[in-house]
């Protein structure tokens, strides 16, 4: 098993790591959409959408690298979690540009660094 885990350990982690993604989503709709209706802002789940679910994305990514000690998903989380949060500075289309160049070149960089990341752990 990666990193020496027991075969349980590395399930339960996988488990966790799974169900992860549907509480975080679930919490961002509702962030989301309580903060749309508070404020009646509708709009804004516009913009909240793409950013949020990126900023997931990278946090979910952040804490499968560290707990895996996998450097590249732990950077790409980082990078992701940064880039989308930071795009809320910019006005409209801002977020989309960086969201889909920033994001979308760090899973480009990430995909070709797979390969060699796997090449190292054998």
């Amino acid at each position: 098993m990666p990193n020496g885990a027991p075969p349980s350990a590395e399930a339960l982690s996988g488990k966790l790591l799974g169900i992860a993604w549907a509480t975080a989503f679930t919490g961002l709709f509702f962030a989301i959409t309580g903060l749309a209706n508070t404020l009646d802002m509708p709009e804004l789940q516009a913009i909240l959408w793409p950013t949020g679910s990126a900023f997931v994305v990278g946090l979910i990514y952040l804490a499968e690298g560290a707990a895996r000690r996998n450097v590249l998903h732990y950077t790409l989380g980082s990078w992701l979690a940064l880039i989308s949060t930071a795009s809320l500075f910019l006005s409209t289309p801002g977020p989309f540009w960086i969201l889909a160049f920033a994001g979308g070149g760090a899973y480009a960089i990430a995909a070709i660094l797979e390969p060699r990341r796997l090449a190292v752990r054998r």
